[in-house]
Parts: C-alpha cells; sequence; structure tokens
C-alpha cells in the first residue's frame, strides 16, 4: 500500500487520545502514530496555533511519506481543501449525544482536567459540554462533505475504535454508518 497521511478528528471526547497507544501497537513499524498536541498545547488556544501545529504535522507527514512510512495524526482537524486527497486522508470519530456527555462527565470528574479546561479553553465544564454537543451534527456534516470516514465510537471501547480505524487504514474501504 502507499503511504499516506491521516488525521483521526473529532470533538473532545470521541477518543482520539484513547486510541493512540493501541493504533501504535496494531499498525506496526510502516505507520508513526502521533496526539496532534504531543508538542504541547499553550494557554488559550487559538486558530493560529491550530494551523500551525496543522502545518507541522503535514510537514512530518511529507517527509515520512518519501522514507515510505504512513503518518496517523490523532486530535481536532478540520479537512479542507487538501491538493492531495489521494495521499491525505481524514477519519471522524463520531459518536451521539449520550455517549459524550457520559464521557466528558466521567473526564471532568478530576478536577485536574477541570482546571486545564479553563487553563487551555477559558471554559467551564457546561460550556465544554454545549459547545462540543452542538458541534456534533456540524463536524459530521462537513467530514461527511470532505470524503472523510466516519466511524461512530458511540458503543466501542478504545481498543475497538483502533481495531476499526486500523482495519479501514489497512483496507482503505470501511465506511461506518450512522
Amino acid at each position: 500500500m502507499q503511504p499516506r497521511i491521516f488525521f483521526v478528528t473529532g470533538v473532545v471526547g470521541a477518543g482520539k487520545t484513547s486510541l493512540i497507544e493501541p493504533l501504535r501497537r496494531g499498525l506496526g513499524p510502516s505507520y508513526e502514530v502521533h496526539d496532534f498536541d504531543e508538542r504541547g498545547v499553550p494557554d488559550d488556544v487559538d486558530l493560529q496555533w491550530a494551523a500551525g501545529e496543522r502545518n507541522h504535522w503535514l510537514s512530518v507527514g511529507a517527509a515520512n511519506l518519501k522514507k515510505g512510512i504512513s503518518t496517523v495524526i490523532c486530535g481536532f482537524v478540520l479537512p479542507g481543501d487538501e491538493d492531495n486527497r489521494e495521499l491525505l486522508k481524514f477519519i471522524l470519530l463520531d459518536l451521539d449525544e449520550r455517549a459524550l456527555r457520559e464521557r466528558l462527565m466521567k473526564r471532568y470528574s478530576d478536577p485536574k482536567n477541570v482546571e486545564n479546561l479553563r487553563r487551555m479553553r477559558g471554559m467551564d465544564v457546561e460550556q465544554s459540554l454545549r459547545e462540543n454537543v452542538g458541534s456534533i451534527p456540524w463536524l459530521r456534516g462537513l467530514c461527511s462533505a470532505q470524503g472523510a470516514t466516519i466511524i461512530d465510537t458511540s458503543a466501542l471501547t478504545p481498543a475497538q475504535t483502533a481495531d476499526q480505524v486500523r482495519d479501514w487504514i489497512h483496507g482503505g474501504r470501511r465506511r461506518a454508518s450512522r
């Protein structure tokens, strides 16, 4: 298979970070798997920072393509009108409102995560819940319009999600339906 760059995107709580380690184990040495935020996230994240990180990961992916290695980046990235859709693929980890609320309430039961939310995004838990729940249909529509693969993670464990992402990456054909 020709090497590619894969962005695994989704709202906060969709499962992006949780699938990184299972993907690393399941994809093998011809793949690099990265967390979009692994270089650190500044206070008051803005669009300029996100665009810079997106460009960084595209550069890492391009360098890996030259070495015959595929790159998987897990993090919130929006698909756009990319120049080379054959080499750059997007996968949306989708979920329903109930599953998102459960996951976020579990995450924000830890005061450290609540403090990080306030520091990085300047919002409280209820604001985050509303923003992320409200973003689900919009992100789903955007990703669908751009031809992204959509995997519903509502009832999946991180390992099951990683298996579906891995299977899609290897086969390139699987498209989960809602």
